[in-house]
């Protein structure tokens, strides 16, 4: 009898077992199944289980969204907007008198624009800018800090000054408008047609998106020849500044007590970075992203400022493409059921990264730099190109690991400006890049730590497409400069440690198995090809005053008198190129747009 009941029990117990073999295995079938989903990082330090709570919904990500999936925006900014709340606006200015009259003209033409929404925020006292402000009836306060440094090195000395006015600006600006955000301006900005109703279409997707915390107006990208789609928004983990929406809940619950702008009162030394730089740590975006125009809706006006000359400027903002059309945005309310415009739905994470995985699975893949050049020149293809290069050994502009990529494409030289998962989204006439970077210190591959049961994971490969990451949901986030996850700080914070709560993943599980990926000597080497602007820009200006300038060009003219109307084309950009070079057009079109309201055309 006992040796009866001792082998039931005994059988018992391996039934048991057995059934929770098959469980495993049965799960373990399913997830290895499924295809992985980009991880949205959550806020920094909080555990699996809130960071799954944060996270949006994962439909399947082949396929668009059902129209009955919309999301039905809530929030404190989809409220404002949808009772016919606009957002006000917040100008910060310093001793520039004549850019700020130039942008404070184009802001008030714009549509939606009321003085009574403006707050002009002076560092300073400058005489000039003040009278500007008094003869224009706005209303503006005086930043005069009781005490500056004046110790240091003179780039930190400046960076500090603006950061101060910065948070002072941005602190007058929410105790000044009840509203639950600001859109941020500097002085030396022209506006497009539509940059106010930009920013009442697009706000609304904070509150639905976690995943965003910021607007921009500005593609630091979005030269002539990389653009093509007015509104087509697009996603960076880099903020871009230049025209911003911040959140109140943002401001209060963020960035307000740690913004970068205390000075040591041992050493008198500025002891941080500039202001857009410390916004671009992910210890403040928190593996979230910034929301921006392909087409941008602001023109740097400015040439000369305190971490700008006239070449920057001519390198990287003189030939930026600025959105010119008033384009009809649907901005959500009551009466409409508060439901969201097109273009601005199609950039919410489920959608958005449903566009990009439908464009890579039909996306052409070159094998050689000859054969992208010669796709590149093709119309309407969609071009996959894969890399691997270092987004941190930027170097000198354009000789740096990603300078050579940069120069062959005829972009900003620094990896991380305008990338979203170490993507950046080009346009080369009719021809549609993905320029995808698969480096380890751009993005991690999802699910790369079941490869390493042991805890090991890759500290610095020499490939990255064998990259091993710490799972960041689980207790043991981060890797250490020795190649071990853990949580410690000797994991999390050191110079060679990756915090991978931090970074979002590579888009390394969508290539295909036979890609070629390229590396920057594949570059270094390379003709670029021409650059292509499809379409001709025919340039109406009303020049406010040239005094007794009088200039002939190829195709235009200025003429003698306080108020000139100039008309011009260009045609593309190979042929602009030679005849900046030998009229000077290029420096008049310049001229114009930082001397004029600017009214332009397409055709």
């Amino acid at each position: 009898m006992r040796l009866s009941r001792r082998c039931c029990r005994q059988g018992a117990w391996i039934a048991f077992l057995v059934f929770l073999a098959v469980v495993y295995i049965c799960l373990q079938t399913r997830l290895e199944g499924e295809e992985i989903s980009p991880r949205v990082v959550g806020l920094v330090g909080t555990s699996a289980s809130s960071l799954s709570a944060t996270a949006p919904t994962r439909s399947n990500q082949e396929h668009f969204v059902d129209s009955a999936d919309t999301p039905k925006c809530e929030g404190d900014i989809s409220s404002f907007i949808g009772e016919g709340g606009q957002f006000p606006v917040v100008l910060l200015a310093h001793q520039r008198p004549t850019v700020l009259n130039k942008t404070l003209q184009s802001l008030m033409g714009l549509e939606g624009f009321s003085p009574d929404r403006l707050l002009v925020a002076q560092d300073g006292n400058d005489r000039a800018v003040s009278k500007l402000l008094d003869e224009m009836k706005l209303h503006s306060l005086q930043h005069l800090p009781a005490t500056r440094s004046t110790s240091g090195d003179a780039w930190k000395i400046a960076a500090n000054r603006i950061a101060r006015h910065y948070k002072w600006s941005i602190e007058a600006g929410f105790h000044h408008f009840q509203s639950p955000g600001l859109i941020i301006v500097e002085d030396d900005l022209i506006f497009s047609p539509d940059f106010l109703t930009y920013f009442q279409a697009t706000a609304p997707l904070l509150d639905c998106d976690p995943t965003l915390w910021v607007i921009s107006a500005w593609n630091d990208n979005g030269f002539e020849h990389l653009v093509h789609d007015r509104k087509q928004l697009q996603r960076t983990q880099f903020m871009p500044g230049l025209g911003w929406l911040l959140q109140r809940k943002i401001w209060d619950n963020e960035l307000a007590e740690k913004w970068p702008m205390e000075i040591s009162a041992a050493k008198q030394k500025v002891q941080t970075l500039n202001w857009d730089h410390w916004m671009r740590d992910p210890s403040q975006h928190q593996g979230r992203s910034v929301l921006f125009p392909q087409m941008p809706r602001a023109f740097h006006n400015g040439s000369v400022g305190t971490f700008m000359d006239p070449k920057m400027h001519q390198r990287y903002f003189a030939k930026i493409m600025i959105n010119q059309e008033n384009i009809s945005w649907k901005i959500p309310s009551i009466q409409s059921s508060r439901e969201l415009d097109p273009d601005v739905l199609a950039a919410q994470y489920d959608r958005y990264e449903a566009r990009v995985i439908q464009k890579l699975k039909s996306a052409h893949v070159p094998n050689s730099i000859p054969e992208l050049s010669q796709l590149m020149l093709s119309k309407k293809n969609v071009l996959a190109v894969w890399i691997d290069v270092d987004p941190e050994s930027s170097g000198p502009v354009n000789q740096g690991k990603f300078g050579a990529v940069a120069r062959f494409f005829g972009m900003w030289h620094e990896a991380k400006r305008g990338a979203h998962r170490g993507m950046h989204e080009l346009w080369w006439g009719e021809t549609h890049i993905l320029l995808l970077n698969l480096h380890f210190k751009v993005g991690y591959i999802e699910g790369s730590w079941k490869n390493s049961p042991d805890g090991r994971c890759t500290a610095s490969p020499a490939v990255s497409l064998n990259a091993i990451a710490c799972d960041p949901e689980s207790k043991l986030p981060c890797c250490s400069s020795g190649g071990w996850c853990g949580q410690s700080p000797l994991h999390c914070d050191c110079k060679r440690c990756f915090d991978f709560r931090k970074m979002l993943p590579n888009y390394r599980q969508l290539m295909p198995p036979t890609a070629k990926v390229f590396t920057s000597q594949d570059f270094a080497s390379a003709t670029p090809p021409a650059r292509i602007v499809t379409r001709k820009m025919c340039c109406a200006v009303r020049c406010l005053s040239f005094g007794d300038a009088q200039v002939s060009l190829a195709g235009s003219h200025f003429v003698k008198g306080p108020s000139v109307w100039l008309e011009y084309c260009m045609g593309d950009e190979r042929q602009q190129e030679s005849t900046y070079a030998d009229h000077g057009m290029y420096r008049a079109h310049s001229m114009c747009i930082s001397r004029c309201i600017v009214c332009m055309t397409w055709k």
